[in-house]
């Protein structure tokens, strides 16, 4: 239990546990050691100063709107200003909206705790955050962020926070941050992944900490500046136990198993399907008969909802992003210069698109989709990313005599997996290709 909490003449914020004879640095302070780096560089003339004080009590004032919806949830009385539940209730309502598209998505969302505290007895940190949420059977840490972009360093206070908790014996799944644009008011839910790594990051600032203000800690020049003569210090073996090999010794009886889904953090590693037709170099082909196609709304790797259509979908009614998926068996040549059967299988809507467009201009000019030579040529990367696909003269005798190519070839099996949590019924199939 957290009995004190104050700041510092350096501003450095502390926790005194009822259990310790010396306080605990906050989780906010070590995280402000990668902040300092990252905005050196940040003006601090006085108009800078007045603008980035606007910007934190605005802050301020959507946590208190979200914390009263919160905590009157739970029955517990919390007053506010009526201004600032009127001048941001547009937010509480997409705030609303995006919880009620996670339960949607994910399993029904309850509150467990609001402005919850909690200490690591190990390591020797504190500090408290906005939320503690239930989605479906999973215990889910959140954090309200209203600044302008969200970078790494946040992760590594919450995943301090979630390590925290789990030496508690709370099961946290996961950490999940809610970022606010002030501005516009657009609510989006990042969930991190890649936690070990990023607690090791956290534990490396605390080193770094110990390393600043070593002779502070160890001569008691913390002082308690409510109670003036009062000053703490660290002892020497505190200050010289090296957490980060400590964690790393340690780390099999306090880390979680945690299978995220989206978020900041590595690419995901693949291995590639050889069968499977690869852009990376311009390549020529026929798309053979029917191309399976559906409009889905897609949550991590593993829930896939069908999209019933603009008008019908409640997902499209909440923002939810939604995704192309389509299918086609594509008859190419390999590296040996022989015909050989490959699939497509993307969600790529400009590709889509790009191929629709392609054979509508087969149509309309009289060609024959069923034997019609596609060049596909990929551009660009990520965000880039652009197609494009022309019809081109068939040169290789394989796209000449089209079905004595393919007589004794086997297709691919493009049937959609049944989506999960969705309607498999209201799939939209879109033939771009007339079958044969």
């Amino acid at each position: 239990m957290i009995t004190k909490v104050w700041k510092d003449e350096l501003q450095r914020r502390w926790y005194l546990p009822d259990s310790e004879a010396y306080p605990y640095i906050s989780v906010s302070t070590i995280v402000g050691i990668a902040k300092t780096y990252r905005y050196k560089d940040f003006k601090k003339d006085e108009k800078s100063a007045q603008r980035l004080k606007k910007a934190g009590q605005i802050g301020t004032d959507i946590h208190a709107v979200l914390e009263k919806y919160n905590r009157d949830i739970l029955g517990q009385p919390f007053n506010i200003n009526p201004k600032l539940q009127a001048r941001y209730s547009h937010i509480l309502e997409r705030y609303i909206d995006k919880v009620a598209l996670i339960s949607m998505n994910e399993g029904e969302v309850k509150i467990l705790e609001v402005e919850r505290q909690c200490t690591h007895p190990i390591y020797k940190y504190a500090g408290r955050f906005d939320v503690l949420m239930q989605v479906g059977d999973d215990i889910e840490l959140w954090d309200y962020k209203t600044a302008r972009r969200i970078h790494e360093e946040e992760g590594w206070g919450l995943v301090a926070y979630m390590m925290a908790l789990r030496h508690e014996g709370i099961n946290v799944k996961r950490v999940r941050i809610i970022h606010i644009d002030k501005v516009s008011g657009k609510i989006t839910d990042l969930k991190y992944k890649n936690n070990n790594f990023m607690f090791l990051h956290f534990l490396g600032l605390i080193e770094t900490f110990k390393g600043m203000y070593f002779n502070d800690l160890l001569k008691g020049r913390i002082h308690d500046i409510e109670e003036l003569g009062v000053k703490y210090k660290w002892p020497l073996e505190e200050l010289t136990n090296n957490y980060i090999l400590w964690y790393n010794q340690h780390k099999g009886d306090n880390t979680m198993k945690l299978e995220e889904v989206t978020g900041l953090g590595d690419k995901p590693t693949f291995k590639k399907d050889p069968n499977r037709v690869d852009f990376s170099e311009p390549v020529s082909g026929v798309i053979l008969g029917n191309v399976p196609s559906r409009w889905v709304h897609k949550v991590g790797k593993d829930k896939v909802f069908t999209c019933e259509g603009k008008d019908k979908c409640e997902r499209c009614a909440l923002g939810m992003r939604k995704v192309v998926q389509f299918k086609a068996n594509f008859l190419t040549i390999d590296g040996t210069d022989k015909p050989i059967i490959k699939f497509i299988e993307s969600e790529s809507s400009r590709l889509y698109f790009a191929l629709s467009d392609a054979f509508a201009s087969i149509k309309d000019s009289g060609g024959d989709l069923k034997t019609a030579v596609l060049q596909i040529t990929r551009t660009g990367e990520k965000f880039e990313t652009q197609y494009k696909v022309e019809n081109v003269e068939p040169k290789h005798k394989a796209f000449k005599d089209i079905e004595s190519t393919i007589s004794d070839m086997e297709p691919f099996e493009l049937a959609f997996a049944k989506p999960e949590g969705g309607n498999a019924l209201a799939v939209d199939r879109t033939n771009i290709v007339e079958g044969k």
